[in-house]
C-alpha cells in the first residue's frame, strides 16, 4: 500500500463576533476486502479495508467481522486523543519497520490493544498480548504504540482543526476623518493552519481605498492577497456616500497548511461491523467575512414664509458646529439646501440676512446628529414685514430662468412693474389693496412664451405670495410651408423654360 493525500475541504463562515463553521465530510464510502496479512503474531490475521477506487486504508476500531460494507461519516474529526495519536504514529503516517505489511498490521492490532486498555474489552486474547509465538519481534511495538496511545488519550486534539475568523479591532462601525470614512484595522484575529488568504469587497462605494499596514495605498479595483500576519484598513470618500446607511462586506478564502487529521466512519447497516477509522493528511479551504457599517447623515434645511408655508428664497444663512466655527454660508432659494456626512456632534444655523421685505429671524436653531438619528429635516421660517410679492422665472425642471420680460397690472390697468428676469427672484413691496395680474411680455431666448395671466390679492389676509411662472422650451419645427413654396417655384420656372425653348423650334412651322 502507498501513502495517500486526501484533500478536504471546508467552508468556514464567520459571522463579526458571532463566528460560525460548518465542515464539508466526504460522502458515504463503500469498503471492500483488499486482503489479509500474514499472522505474524500468535496466529492473528488482519484483514485490509479499501474504498472502491483503493483511495483509503480504513482501520476497524473492533475486532468484529470484516465484509463489504457501506460506511459513512461519524462526527468528521475522531475525538479519541489516544486514538489519534496512534494512527498519526502508525502506518501510512510513520514508517515502523519499513514492510508495509508488517506496518498495516502493527497499527491495527494496536488499535485493538488501545481499546481493550480503555473500555477493558478482548479485541485481543491474552495468547496474543503475552506468550504467543512473534516470530517477527513486532508484539513489543504493537504493545508501545498502544500503551503511548492510551498515555495520549485525554489529549486535546486541537492540532487537528483549522481555525481561521476575520475580524475588525474594536468595533466595525467606520469614523469620518479628513474627508474619508476609515475603519479600523482589519486582520485575521483567529488563525490556525493558514499562510496566506485573499479579500475581496462586497457593496464598496466608488473610490473606496485599501491602506496596508505598510502605510501603502491604492485604489481597491479587484481581490487582493496577504500573509496572516497582515492587517489593512478601508477608506471610502464622503463624497462616494449619498444613503444615509451603508453596509461593506469584506471577504476572506484562503488555503490552509497540509495538517493531520483523523475522520471516523460507520457502517450503514450491519451492526456486526465495527466503525472504521481513516488518517488524512488534509488541505482544508477556509473562509471567513465581516462588515463595515458607515451611517452618513443628511440634513434637509428649508427656508419658509411663516404665512404661506411656501418656499423662501433670499434669506443668507449659516451654519456652526458646536464650537462656534462657521462650517458653510448660504443664500437660501425655492428649493431645498442639503448637507450631507457631518460628523455626529450638535451644529446651529443662524440667519445673517432676511429676504427681502422680511422680518429677520433672530432665533438661532440647532440640531443633533446623534448615532440613530441621521436623516434630519429642518425648517426655518420668516414672517412678512409689509405685503411682498416674490416672483420667480422658471423653467419646467423648476430651476430659474433669466431673460423673460415680466408686466405686473393692478386691476384698475395701472403698471406697477416691468421688469426683465435674472436667476434671482423679482420682490415687489408694499403695494396697496387690490387684484392684481402677472403676464409676460416676451419669452426667454429658446422658450415659448407663456400666455397665462397669474393674479393675486393683497388685503389684510393675504399680505405675501410666491409666485412661480413657468415657461416651456421651444421645440424647432420643420418649415414645410416654405419649402412647399420653393418646390412650386422651380416646377414653375421648369415648365415656362421648355414652353419657351418649344415655341422658339416649332413656331415657324405652324
Amino acid at each position: 500500500m502507498r501513502k495517500k493525500f486526501v484533500k478536504l475541504f471546508v467552508l468556514l463562515f464567520c459571522a463579526f463576533l458571532f463566528p460560525f463553521s460548518i465542515r464539508a465530510v466526504t460522502t458515504s464510502i463503500r469498503l471492500y476486502t483488499k486482503g489479509e496479512t500474514k499472522s505474524y503474531v500468535a496466529g492473528v490475521k488482519v484483514t485490509y479495508m479499501m474504498s472502491g477506487d483503493d483511495k483509503y486504508s480504513f482501520y476497524s476500531l473492533d475486532n468484529k467481522a470484516v465484509k463489504n460494507v457501506i460506511i459513512y461519516p461519524k462526527d468528521g474529526i475522531s475525538k479519541d486523543g489516544g486514538l489519534v495519536y496512534i494512527l498519526k504514529n502508525g502506518y501510512p503516517n510513520q514508517p515502523i519497520t519499513g514492510d508495509k505489511d508488517k506496518d498495516y498490521y502493527i497499527t491495527q492490532t494496536a488499535i485493538w490493544w488501545y481499546r481493550d486498555l480503555v473500555n477493558g474489552t478482548n479485541n485481543l486474547n491474552s495468547n496474543f498480548k503475552v506468550g504467543g509465538a512473534d516470530s517477527y519481534h513486532i508484539r513489543y511495538k504493537i504493545k508501545n504504540l498502544a500503551t503511548e496511545g492510551y498515555s495520549h488519550r485525554n489529549d486535546s486534539i486541537l492540532d487537528q482543526e483549522m481555525n481561521f475568523v476575520l475580524g475588525v479591532s474594536e468595533h466595525n462601525k467606520m469614523l469620518l476623518k479628513d474627508h474619508y470614512y476609515v475603519s479600523n484595522d482589519i486582520k485575521a484575529v483567529e488563525n490556525k493552519n493558514m499562510n496566506r488568504y485573499t479579500i475581496t469587497l462586497s457593496n464598496a462605494p466608488k473610490g473606496t481605498i485599501i491602506v496596508y499596514s505598510s502605510g501603502v495605498e491604492e485604489v481597491y479595483s479587484k481581490e487582493f492577497t496577504l500573509s496572516a500576519s497582515d492587517s489593512f484598513r478601508v477608506k471610502v470618500p464622503l463624497a462616494s456616500l449619498s444613503a444615509t446607511k451603508t453596509s461593506i462586506q469584506v471577504n476572506a478564502m484562503g488555503e490552509g497548511n497540509t495538517h493531520f487529521v483523523v475522520k471516523e466512519y460507520e457502517p450503514t447497516s450491519s451492526p456486526s461491523v465495527s466503525n472504521m477509522v481513516i488518517s488524512l493528511n488534509a488541505s482544508e479551504t477556509m473562509a471567513s467575512n465581516t462588515s463595515l457599517e458607515i451611517a452618513s447623515s443628511k440634513v434637509t434645511i428649508s427656508k419658509i414664509d411663516a404665512s404661506t408655508q411656501q418656499p423662501l428664497a433670499g434669506a443668507k444663512l449659516t451654519l456652526k458646529d458646536s464650537n462656534g466655527k462657521v462650517l458653510s454660508t448660504w443664500t437660501s432659494t425655492i428649493n431645498a439646501h442639503v448637507f450631507h456626512n457631518l460628523a455626529k456632534g450638535t451644529y446651529t444655523i443662524e440667519e445673517v440676512e432676511a429676504p427681502r421685505g422680511y422680518e429677520k429671524n433672530t432665533v438661532a436653531t440647532k440640531f443633533t446628529i446623534e448615532e440613530n438619528h441621521y436623516d434630519i429635516k429642518v425648517v426655518i421660517e420668516n414672517k412678512v414685514k409689509k405685503s411682498v410679492v416674490t416672483i420667480t422665472k422658471v423653467d419646467q425642471a423648476n430651476h430659474p430662468l433669466s431673460g423673460a420680460v415680466l408686466l405686473v397690472k393692478r386691476s384698475d390697468g395701472l403698471e406697477v412693474a416691468r421688469f426683465t428676469t435674472t436667476e434671482t427672484s423679482h420682490t415687489l413691496m408694499d403695494l396697496v389693496d387690490g387684484i392684481y395680474t402677472v403676464e409676460e411680455i416676451s419669452a426667454p431666448s429658446g422658450y415659448i412664451k407663456s400666455n397665462e395671466k397669474i393674479t393675486f390679492q393683497i388685503d389684510a389676509n393675504h399680505l405675501s405670495h410666491q409666485i412661480n411662472f413657468v415657461n416651456a422650451k421651444e421645440v424647432v419645427v420643420p418649415d414645410t410651408a416654405s419649402f412647399s413654396s420653393i418646390l412650386f417655384f422651380l416646377l414653375g420656372a421648369i415648365m415656362i423654360t421648355s414652353s419657351g425653348v418649344f415655341i422658339y423650334r416649332y413656331g415657324k412651322r405652324i
